[in-house]
């Protein structure tokens, strides 16, 4: 529905009525320069979005205004976006090298990732140890930044027992 073909129609054209008046052959052009030939069959599938075009019930004007203004303004984002590539290409890999070791040895992070696995739909593996290495950056760059240690699991245990000891008093 949101595809590439079906945004560049509905930006082009404002309502239903104005899609069904075009002729099929421009209509055939528009949708396999905007589809980049990717139907097999373009000339049944032209026939389909004009018979589809004009069976639509129609939008009063005033609300066709306001759908074509959010869809011009492309709100919709996609449940899998792609992966940026930004920064150290060999940093990159070595933390997920390392993300790799902390699911084998640390809990937490073994935790942490099976949550994201469960999570993610598609791509689940890549999807959680990527999700997991962004954790182990941001754990890395705060103990760098505060000059500290990575503390055990039972010294943050008796650290998170301490706050909540003088929060309660």
């Amino acid at each position: 529905m949101f595809g590439t073909t079906a945004r560049n129609l509905l930006k082009k054209f404002h309502s239903a009525k104005e899609l069904a008046e075009i002729p099929i052959e421009e209509l055939k052009n528009l949708l396999a320069s905007s589809s980049k030939n990717y139907f097999r069959n373009i000339d049944q599938k032209s026939i389909l979005v004009n018979q589809t075009a004009k069976y639509l019930f129609s939008i009063p004007n005033i609300l066709a205004e306001q759908i074509n203004f959010l869809i011009k303004e492309e709100n919709f984002t996609d449940d899998v976006t792609p992966l940026t590539r930004t920064g150290n290409a060999y940093l990159r890999y070595y933390f997920i090298q390392d993300t790799q070791s902390m699911i084998n040895y640390n809990s937490e992070y073994c935790e942490y990732y099976k949550h994201k696995f469960k999570e993610t739909p598609r791509h689940s593996h890549k999807r959680a140890l990527t999700l997991t290495a962004r954790k182990l950056v941001r754990l890395v760059s705060t103990l760098l930044s505060k000059k500290q240690l990575y503390p055990s699991p039972e010294e943050r245990k008796e650290r998170k027992l301490k706050q909540k000891e003088m929060t309660d008093s």
